[in-house]
């Protein structure tokens, strides 16, 4: 009785620091977002820019840009990021491919969910509603975390988009099961980020994370940048990185971030990634302590045609810590299920 008590004492003072991490790691800046960040670069890549409406009425801001008849490549961000993050790869796909990014519900420049939904199927039309409005062309449809799990969801709610449009999948830093999965890491994070998110969307929580300026925004704090550092980017990962990540995380929106890690929380597309019926490229990172590599490993045991790449001293961010690696994969990943010249 002794040992299964001091085990659930364990177990709980283990929830909350991984609870206390996990919130400093995503929710901190130095600065304040000034507001959304202008996708600038890549302007002369015939950028277009403009809004898509998912089946229950949400509105989502999308980015396309490069060649109108050339095959797609769909970039779909993670939980409390935004399209930005896609940035270094849509510029270097661009000159061969037609690169669409969009912001998720509840993220970025999209509006919220209209009738407050955030279930994997909510965001999985996310996606299914862009597929559906770029059409003319094949695509490969990549997915960084959350991202991920929603390009799965969503093609398993629309098989006629895998069999007819879809001519491969990229998984980048994400799971598809079991996100909480022992205690270690970021896996306890994972478990009680809900109560995280939840605790961070009151006044008292706010003002604990670290302050308030003048027009009620977080200011954060030094020992939540080095967090972020732990947890989010790898020991490696360049400082505009991190500032990236911190800045998108701060300017996102806390209610939105606890129902998605409710949804997470209960997820299961084992599923889906068993009878994938398209190629796939699963990227993942030796030091990503959100979603640890063994979460990359299982998939790829998984999904039936895979290829594995797993980037050392990487963490939960590839596409910004290793962009050129992540955008070298992708190149050859697209040019082999969907052709394309890259000097075009």
């Amino acid at each position: 009785m002794r040992q299964s008590l001091l085990g659930i004492a364990a177990l709980t003072a283990g929830a909350v620091g991984g609870a206390v991490l996990g919130y400093l790691a995503e929710r901190t800046v130095v600065d304040p977002p000034v507001g959304p960040a202008a996708l600038t670069a890549g302007d002369d890549l015939a950028t277009e820019r403009f809004t898509v409406t998912a089946p229950d009425g949400t509105v989502l801001a999308v980015t396309a840009s490069g060649p109108v008849d050339a095959p797609r490549i769909v970039l779909v961000h993670g939980l409390s990021l935004t399209q930005e993050i896609w940035e270094a790869q849509r510029r270097a796909l661009s000159g061969a491919y037609r690169v669409v990014t969009f912001d998720m519900r509840g993220h970025g420049d999209s509006r919220d969910a209209a009738m407050g939904d955030y279930t994997a199927s909510a965001i999985g039309s996310d996606v299914t509603t862009v597929l559906d409005a770029i059409v003319g062309a094949p695509a490969v449809v990549v997915g960084h975390s959350m991202g991920g799990m929603a390009v799965l969801a969503g093609l398993a709610d629309r098989p006629d988009l895998m069999m007819e449009r879809v001519a491969g999948v990229v998984l980048v830093n994400t799971a598809v099961s079991a996100i909480v999965s022992g205690l270690g890491g970021g896996s306890v994070a994972a478990g009680v980020a809900f109560l995280r998110e939840r605790a961070r969307s009151t006044l008292v929580g706010r003002i604990a994370y670290g302050g308030l300026d003048a027009e009620g925004n977080l200011r954060g704090n030094d020992l939540a940048t080095v967090i972020t550092r732990m947890l989010g980017v790898g020991p490696n990962g360049r400082e505009e990185a991190v500032e990236q990540v911190r800045r998108l995380v701060l300017g996102s929106r806390p209610h939105v971030a606890g129902e998605l890690w409710r949804t997470a929380g209960t997820l299961d597309l084992l599923d889906v990634a068993r009878e994938l019926p398209v190629p796939a490229l699963v990227i993942g990172g030796t030091r990503d302590r959100m979603l640890p590599a063994h979460h990359s490993r299982r998939l790829a045991d998984t999904i039936p045609e895979v290829e594995l790449m797993e980037l050392a001293d990487v963490g939960h961010v590839a596409m910004l810590e290793r962009p050129d690696e992540v955008t070298s994969a992708l190149t050859t990943f697209a040019q082999r299920v969907l052709g394309g010249n890259p000097s075009r």
